[in-house]
């Protein structure tokens, strides 16, 4: 065992660099003894001063002594850093890494035991420590007690922050330099750091109201209404939150609940919308199997949306395949059926996060279904920021719904008031004037009131007393260096990030609202335990959130907590940067070759597609090709398009054969046409008709010809083009 003076020294020098780290946004979630160095004086009675390493040097010299080692110790772990719990590793984790140290500089030997991992991690999420007293009976009573505090399960029961424990350790080590406890620690010193907490309220607060009008809706819902609600506000004022507090009530009814978040940066698949919440409803019946009257044969146009969907239902998207002109309209009847379906008995809800940046063929589709009136207990909740400069087309697309639209205010001071005594529930020293500055700080968002009150209680600006009663400190320096909006709290959080960690997070920004931990580790070159400990970091740090709703993700799908944060992690690589790292993503998807990944390989191989090599453009081209087909059979006719110009843009660089680049270009002419662009089809049916083919390939020129021409209505046209066409293969 340390001598006390010794440990105290120690373990104050850690708490210090744990709050300074934590202050400037970083993690550390290592704590351990091999990342401590200690250097002593020249005497025994000299201090010694400990020094943390950083957890980043720390693996790479665990990396050098054993290549084959865990990089997480069982011993040295925290409850949220197994996976078993629901809480986020946060700078609270860090502390009960700390307890870990403490006891063994102060016991000689750890609060637990155990023999292997899995008696560990039990250990960790189950067994409570022993007080402090019964290893060491020289350890003062308030010493003990913050340790065992440190060692709380939950994070929420720990000391707020590193700064409060540190302060409590040098009361300590200042008591025992006092003549009169020569022999110990007072054991009366006032300790403050474990009265301390502080946890953000999961709770709603302040929204009483439009609590109460979406639950009316969901009420007229559930009796056959059909009912669409736009919830519009800005980033971070809780759209999001308060259509996740409805799901308990639709579950509780029997009802199911599916919810899709729109991509800030588009997507390449048909009907992204969609189809995120075909699969959201398909997830769910698979879970929960109930009857669901059969769709018949337009079904499978919903099959090809929608791999999950498919599988609860028994489709077969082999069974959508149907001339282009008419797969639209299939696609719909498919839709209303299944929502007819789904809401004969119980209401079905469908939730659209961020609609300002839906696709507008999901919204066009969803209002042509949802005005049917074969359709019933349906519940339309479409969530849409107002602060985006971007004008939303879902007014118009949805206008024959009537929505209800509802707009989120900022928290007054009384709500904000009512969220602080949540959060920190030993109340505030002079709390009117307290309040008053931190209402106005966080101009009522609730996001950023979260966020700001974080960094408040990490750089001292909210500091515990004894009794747990938060004081604020206006005259702190660090008081002006606080963020002034969510925005900035964001990309504060982002750019504080390691040079490995941002390039991860660059990454992970332009795979869309959700990404795959074993992608990202491919990408970097990281091993994946390393790479779902950076994505751990970054969810302690509010930037990101594990996704568990999707069957076979096995716990590796991730997404951004906020797209805001999605936004400035993207702009860490700007311009070729950027450019670069699509390059790589879509070659690392193309060499993977997973059917489900072909859109998005073509998007992001487009993107960069003036920095591949010549000998790969010819397979970008068949991607594309392919990709284009696919789209067509899920009647994607925009994407159809888009995916046939880049084919089509490549053919001058890529030595096909006469059959195939005419196929090719009888395609581009097709899906052209369907979108109206009779220019651009017309040229490509010129150059197909310039290759010289067999009477099949003519006559399917002259058809496609004949589209172009009816499509524009010059059916005469049409009608005489058709008849030479049969001459010349012998029918008159």
């Amino acid at each position: 065992m340390v001598p006390l003076p010794q440990a105290l020294r120690i373990l104050l020098d850690l708490a210090q660099a744990l709050d300074a780290l934590h202050r400037n946004g970083i993690l550390h979630l290592r704590v351990r003894p091999a990342c401590v160095r200690i250097a002593g004086g020249a005497e025994p009675a000299d201090a010694p001063v400990a020094r943390l390493l950083a957890a980043e040097a720390l693996l790479t010299e665990e990396a050098v002594q054993a290549p084959s080692s865990e990089p997480q110790d069982p011993r040295y772990t925290a409850p949220e850093l197994t996976g078993r719990t629901a809480a986020h590793a946060d700078a609270r984790t860090d502390l009960y890494l700390l307890g870990l140290l403490g006891w063994r500089l102060l016991a000689g030997r750890l609060p637990f035991d155990a023999v292997d991992p899995l008696g560990w991690l039990h250990a960790h999420l189950a067994v409570q420590p022993s007080h402090l007293k019964t290893q060491r009976p020289d350890v003062p009573q308030p010493l003990g007690e913050l340790l065992r505090s440190l060692l709380a399960k939950s994070p929420a029961d720990r000391p707020a922050s590193a700064r409060a424990v540190a302060h409590d350790l040098r009361r300590c080590l200042d008591a025992l330099s006092l003549p009169q406890h020569v022999h110990g620690v007072a054991q009366d010193v006032a300790l403050r750091a474990r009265h301390a907490r502080f946890q953000p309220p999961r709770a709603l607060v302040g929204r009483a109201v439009e609590r109460n009008l979406l639950r009316e809706a969901l009420a007229r819902a559930s009796q056959g209404a059909v009912e669409a609600v736009a919830l519009i506000g800005s980033s971070g004022i809780g759209k999001t939150a308060l259509a996740a507090d409805l799901k308990p009530d639709v579950l509780g009814l029997g009802g199911l609940f599916a919810m899709a978040k729109s991509d800030q940066l588009g997507s390449a698949r048909p009907f992204a919308l969609l189809a995120d919440l075909l699969e959201a409803l398909g997830q769910q019946l698979l879970r929960a199997p109930r009857p669901v009257a059969a769709l018949g044969p337009d079904g499978g146009a919903l099959a090809a949306l929608s791999p999950q969907l498919a599988a609860a239902l028994g489709l077969n998207a082999a069974d959508s395949a149907v001339p282009s002109a008419h797969a639209r309209q299939r696609l719909l009847v498919a839709l209303v059926r299944l929502l007819a379906a789904l809401g004969r008995e119980q209401p079905v809800v469908l939730v659209i996060d961020d609609v300002q940046w839906s696709d507008a063929d999901s919204l066009a589709l969803l209002a042509g279904a949802l005005s049917d009136r074969a359709v019933q207990r349906v519940f339309l909740l479409m969530l849409e920021r107002s602060d985006t400069g971007w004008t939303a087309r879902s007014d118009e697309l949805v206008r024959p719904l009537r929505p209800q639209t509802v707009a989120l205010r900022p928290l007054g001071e009384a709500d904000v008031g009512n969220w602080l005594a949540l959060a920190l529930p030993g109340g505030l020293q002079q709390p009117a004037q307290a309040l008053a500055r931190i209402a106005a700080r966080s101009a009522g968002n609730p996001m950023f009131l979260g966020q700001l009150v974080k960094t408040m209680v990490l750089q001292g600006q909210l500091v515990p007393d004894a009794g747990g009663r938060w004081q604020l400190d206006e005259h702190s320096p660090a008081w002006d260096a606080l963020p002034d909006s969510v925005l900035e709290a964001a990309s504060r959080g982002v750019h504080a990030l390691g040079p490995a960690d941002a390039e991860l997070l660059a990454y992970a920004a332009r795979l869309g609202t959700r990404f795959d931990a074993r992608l990202l580790a491919s990408l970097t070159g990281r091993d994946l335990a390393r790479t779902e400990d950076a994505l751990r970091a970054a969810q302690a740090e509010l930037l990101l959130e594990a996704v568990n709703d999707s069957p076979g993700s096995d716990g590796k799908l991730w997404r951004f907590a906020h797209d805001r944060l999605q936004q400035a992690a993207y702009e860490l690589a700007p311009g070729d940067a950027s450019l670069r790292l699509h390059l790589r993503i879509g070659r690392t998807l193309r060499d993977a070759a997973e059917p489900g990944q072909l859109f998005e390989t073509c998007r992001h191989l487009n993107l960069a597609v003036h920095l591949l090599e010549p000998g790969e453009l010819p397979g970008l081209l068949r991607l594309n090709h392919e990709a284009g087909r696919q789209a067509r059979e899920r009647a994607g006719f925009a994407q159809y398009a888009a995916l046939m110009r880049c084919a089509v843009a490549l053919l001058p660089q890529c030595a096909l054969d006469a059959a195939e680049c005419r196929v090719l270009l009888h395609d581009a002419a097709e899906a052209l046409v369907l979108e109206l662009d009779f220019d651009a089809g017309d040229a490509c049916l010129a150059q197909a008709e310039a290759i010289a083919g067999d009477p099949l390939e003519t006559a399917r020129g002259a058809e496609l010809r004949m589209q172009w021409l009816i499509a524009q209505e010059r059916t005469e046209e049409a009608f005489r083009l058709g008849l030479a066409a049969l001459a010349r293969i012998g029918l008159r």
